[in-house]
Formats: structure tokens, C-alpha cells, sequence
């Protein structure tokens, strides 16, 4: 192995880990120690810039990855719950949060307000604030929005004792811009034949971003495109070529038992992957209103009301990247994503998307069962 391979792996080993469960802490607990403060997220659609222009760290919420949730389970029932929020809660009970000084999350379903009750009743954190997210990104949703993100604007400026300017603020987005920019070229190296990056390693990738530095990445990112643009990922086999789409499922456990199983991930649509980054907000204009809308209309989560937008983009994904198969993992009793679940099998049945449809835990479970399921999938692929 030469040496430059050597650098290589070092540096892109060190990203790929840096939200397993013994380091994600880290980057926060360094911001803290230079006395900044840290706020918890616990949504994809809260501008992180507000914060981030404020000098305060965004530090993406993660849940347990152990399967056992039994603090959370005595507040309230595992069954009918949000997988994701019960794991989260899990972390909030243990203490495992505890250096945060705030949490930042939106109404997104019912689960995730009560998450913010939950969090307020117990005055986990000084600051706690909910953000409330239209389900249209017609003008009217948008101009309520930015109501509400304003809202959010006053209440960091007045925990924080300082002016969120317009200039810091289009400092801090043209950090995220770059940021973005850089994370969707990585993500172009996975259009070629043999990927430069495997899919495990694309979402851990993305899940760096939610425990680092934003500038941090930036400078580890550029360090790594030229090196990664020769790379061949290690894969057991190049094809069928899979998307999978789904949610906050950032357990990279999933990714693996795919690829394992000889298959190759070479494109998602998930809340902890490409729907995280996807969508620069730009310069033009002024900086709230550039903010809520890359916020509002970027790729579409299930609560929104615009379903076929998202499908229609997926569908341009699996033609872009080459993709043979569509693999969705919604959460259990995640149900803005299951009552979504027909809609999406019918229209990539009407374009002829080969699709399977698994539901899984936001921890790792049931491996032989999932295994199975998706080698008979890759077998079905194979055989068409």
C-alpha cells in the first residue's frame, strides 16, 4: 500500500467513524471546552445556519443504537411510537445529552412534539424550541415559515445575548453551500460502474456532518475529493445497483447487510443521507428567505403534501445513477412514511422500478429475516 493510500484511509476512516457511538461526542465536547455552546437537532428541516452564524454548534441528535430502550419505555408505549423518538429519549434519560445547551426540533408528527414536551418537561437543556413546519411549500406555507424561523432567530438571539447579523448569516450559509457542494460530488463518484465510495460509507459519511464542525468537514472533504476520485470501493459485488429510500435511519448496519448480501448502494433518499444536504440555498436575495425556502421545498419528507415531487425525483435518481432496484426501509410506526408506502410501489411499478418495501427498527434487528428478504430481492433483479 503506498503512502498516499495510506493518508487516504486514514483520513476517510476517522470520518466514516465519527458518529459511532464512542465519538460522536467529541467535536461538541472540544466546542464546549472553548465555551461555546452547543445546541441538539432534532429534525432535518431547522436551518442549522441560525445557529451556526450565532456561534453556536449544531450538533445532529443520534438515538441509542442498542436495541433495549427501557428508561424511554416507562414514559411511554414502544408500540405505535416513532422508532427514531424512543431512541433519542432513551439518550435524554441516560444523561447522554448532557452536555447540550439546547435543543432545536419541528412538529413533524406527533412523536417528535412530544419529544419537545418531553425534553421541556424535564428542563434538559436552558433553551428548547419547536419549530413549526408547514406541509405545502405553496407561498403561503412559505411565507408562514419564515414566520416561524424568525421566531427561532429571536429566541437564539435573546438565549444567546447576540445579533444574528445578515452578514453572519450569509457566512454561515455559504459555509453549508460549500459543504453541500462538496458532499453531492462525492455523491456524483457513486454514478460511476465500480463506486468510489460504498453505500455504508456514504451515510456514515453524511453522518459525520452531524456531530462535526461544519469548517471542520470542509477542509477534511476537500483533503479527500482528488484522492477519492481514483478510489474503487470494496464491494462483494458491483450489481444490482440499489437506492434506498426511507428516513432517519442512520444506523449503517442496514448499508452493510445490503452489500453483504451483493448488492451495491449507490444512491438514497434518506433524512440521514442525501435529504440532508441536497439543494444549495444560494446568495441572492435576502437571507431568511433563501433559507426557508431551500428548507421548504428541497427533497420532501413524508409529512409534506407533495409526494409525487419526491417520487418524481427518486425516478430521476435510479436513471441517473443506473439504479436496477428501489429498497424502502420505513421505520416502524412511522406512519406518515407507511400511509406514503402504496403510492411509492405504484408509481415505480408504472415506470417499471423493480421495489421492495421492509420495515425495520431504527436499531439494527432481525438480521437474518432482513437478509433474506433482500436476497430474494437481489435474486428477483437478477432474474428479470
Amino acid at each position: 500500500m503506498t503512502e498516499q493510500q495510506t493518508s487516504l484511509g486514514s483520513r476517510l476512516g476517522r470520518l466514516l467513524s465519527a458518529n459511532d457511538p464512542a465519538n460522536r461526542t467529541k467535536w461538541a465536547q472540544d466546542w464546549k471546552n472553548r465555551g461555546n455552546k452547543v445546541i441538539g437537532i432534532g429534525c432535518l428541516h431547522v436551518p442549522e445556519e441560525l445557529m451556526y452564524a450565532a456561534g453556536v454548534m449544531p450538533w445532529r441528535l443520534t438515538g441509542t443504537w442498542e436495541a433495549g430502550t427501557p428508561m424511554a419505555t416507562r414514559c411511554r408505549p414502544i408500540a405505535q411510537t416513532e422508532p427514531y423518538v424512543n431512541h433519542v429519549l432513551e439518550s435524554l434519560l441516560r444523561g447522554e445529552y448532557n452536555f447540550l445547551d439546547g435543543m432545536v426540533t419541528t412538529n413533524w408528527e406527533d412523536d417528535r412534539r412530544q419529544l419537545y414536551d418531553y425534553w421541556n418537561h424535564l428542563k434538559a437543556t436552558p433553551f428548547v424550541f419547536i419549530l413549526h413546519l408547514p406541509r405545502t411549500d405553496s407561498e403561503l406555507g412559505l411565507e408562514e415559515y419564515k414566520w416561524h424561523i424568525y421566531r427561532l432567530k429571536a429566541a437564539l438571539e435573546e438565549f444567546i445575548g447576540t445579533e444574528i447579523t445578515t452578514e453572519s448569516l450569509w457566512q454561515a450559509i455559504e459555509v453549508y453551500d460549500k459543504w453541500r457542494s462538496l458532499m453531492m460530488s462525492i455523491y456524483e463518484l457513486r454514478k460511476k460502474e465500480s463506486p468510489s465510495i460504498s453505500g455504508t460509507e456514504a451515510i456514515r459519511l453524511t453522518s459525520a456532518a452531524f456531530v462535526m464542525p461544519k469548517d471542520v468537514l470542509i477542509t477534511e472533504l476537500e483533503a479527500l475529493m482528488s484522492e477519492l476520485e481514483g478510489r474503487q470501493a470494496s464491494l462483494p459485488s458491483l450489481h444490482p445497483r440499489l437506492l434506498v429510500t426511507g428516513d432517519m435511519l442512520d444506523n449503517p448496519g442496514y448499508f452493510s447487510l445490503i452489500e453483504q448480501s451483493g448488492a451495491s448502494v449507490v444512491m438514497d433518499d434518506l433524512e440521514a443521507g442525501s435529504r440532508y444536504f441536497w439543494k444549495t440555498v444560494g446568495n441572492n436575495g435576502d437571507p431568511i428567505d433563501v433559507l426557508a425556502k431551500r428548507y421548504l421545498t428541497r427533497q420532501p419528507s413524508p409529512r409534506m403534501f407533495f409526494w409525487d415531487k419526491g417520487i418524481d425525483q427518486i425516478i430521476d435518481w435510479v436513471r441517473e445513477y443506473d439504479v436496477d432496484g428501489v429498497v424502502s426501509l420505513p421505520l416502524r410506526d412511522s406512519f406518515h412514511r407507511l400511509f406514503g408506502a402504496p403510492h411509492l410501489t405504484k408509481r415505480l411499478n408504472k415506470v417499471g422500478i423493480p421495489n421492495l418495501s421492509l420495515t425495520v427498527e431504527y436499531h439494527l434487528e432481525m438480521v437474518g429475516q432482513f437478509r433474506t428478504r433482500i436476497q430474494a430481492f437481489i435474486e428477483s433483479i437478477d432474474n428479470t
